[in-house]
């Protein structure tokens, strides 16, 4: 993923009125994209890594995944804004450019210091009870070697996720307590304390490419854990099955695991509530460049894009005789925005009216 890329041509298309805004994509958003700081053709980064934080973001809001994701045909899948097209590549990169630090400021960090507790609290609270999901730092600098590197794995949105709980034998049992009891960081544990093997597994999105327009992908982290458990109920004390198999604690049913998140966060999406109601938001002031970008991405390209198989159908019927403007209308509500102004007073209104009688927000 890029950096920051404003929408780039996705693709010629020929045929009904594609022809007529050839020229205007090659000369508007072509020209954006190979001029500073947009791109940068001798830059090492790979095309893979971007903006994380904003990805991450958006990929848990399921309207911005809806609407990023138009159906259509291979190669033809994207929106028409204004008479532009813009590919579907070129949707979600744009989306991950206009929320470069707005996907932080619309999150809140719930863990700094991610414990393994702390994890399956999340875990059961923010994607398996409220579906909110989470966005954490998979990558554990910590738990993985020194000097090693696997890409695409920092900031990566958690969607699903499972939890079992089971019993752990009475040798394993003796020696994670007694591990714990020379934990200083353990203040006190109560009397006939129970010791529980925690697995949790969590489906997270992977990162694939700038050009990548197929099914999302998604990776799985296993962690595997010790609880401590007072008769109460309460969680005195959690390790991960690696701490207590470098330990050498006996009878581990499980002694691996991957590595926590670095942190997790969960995204508010209030910034997207109001690009989509169109209301005041003091980041999406004009005021704020990229908070205009954001509300300019979210409120007018996705939200009044046309997909290409939507303007194909509406021409057929438009182009052809006897069209009945009001009944086009009404089947397609707000089809106007697919086309520049001058298109649509040159093609279309002689034949079916002015662009406000069919959703033009050019036109107010």
């Amino acid at each position: 993923m890029l950096q920051y890329q404003l929408p780039a041509l996705g693709g010629a298309r020929q045929g009904g009125l594609i022809e007529l805004v050839a020229h205007r994509i090659e000369t508007q958003f072509e020209r954006l994209t190979i001029t500073r700081p947009h791109y940068r053709e001798a830059s090492a980064t790979p095309d893979w890594a971007g903006i994380c934080q904003g990805w991450t973001h958006n990929a848990l809001d399921n309207r911005i995944s809806l609407l990023v994701d138009p159906a259509g045909l291979d190669g033809a899948r994207g929106l028409w804004i204004f008479g532009q097209w813009i590919s579907r590549a070129d949707l979600g990169n744009a989306m991950m450019g206009a929320s470069f630090s707005l996907g932080i400021a619309d999150s809140v960090t719930i863990d700094s210091f991610v414990k393994p507790d702390k994890l399956v609290k999340a875990l059961a609270q923010h994607v398996l009870r409220s579906g909110t999901g989470l966005r954490v730092d998979i990558w554990n600098d910590t738990h993985n070697a020194s000097g090693t590197y696997d890409p695409q794995i920092w900031n990566q949105p958690i969607v699903d996720a499972d939890i079992e709980v089971a019993a752990v034998s009475a040798t394993a049992s003796t020696a994670v307590i007694g591990y714990a009891m020379r934990d200083p960081r353990i203040s006190a544990l109560l009397t006939n304390p129970t010791v529980k093997l925690v697995r949790a597994h969590a489906r997270w999105g992977a990162e694939t490419g700038d050009a990548w327009e197929a099914e999302a992908r998604f990776r799985t982290s296993e962690w595997n854990m010790y609880f401590v458990i007072a008769a109460d109920g309460r969680v005195v004390a959690s390790y991960m099955a690696h701490e207590l198999a470098a330990a050498n604690v006996a009878g581990l049913p499980i002694t691996r695991s991957d590595g926590l998140p670095d942190y997790m966060a969960i995204p508010k999406h209030e910034l997207t509530d109001a690009a989509l109601a169109g209301t005041p938001h003091r980041l999406l002031d004009p005021s704020n460049h990229e908070g205009s970008r954001f509300k300019f991405v979210v409120g007018t390209v996705l939200a009044r894009g046309i997909p290409e198989t939507t303007r194909a159908a509406f021409e057929a019927e438009a182009l052809g005789a006897n069209a009945d403007a009001t009944a086009l209308a009404t089947r397609y509500p707000g089809i106007a925005n697919a086309y520049a102004p001058d298109q649509w007073q040159r093609v279309f209104a002689a034949r079916l009216g002015p662009g406000e009688k069919f959703g033009a927000v050019w036109a107010r």
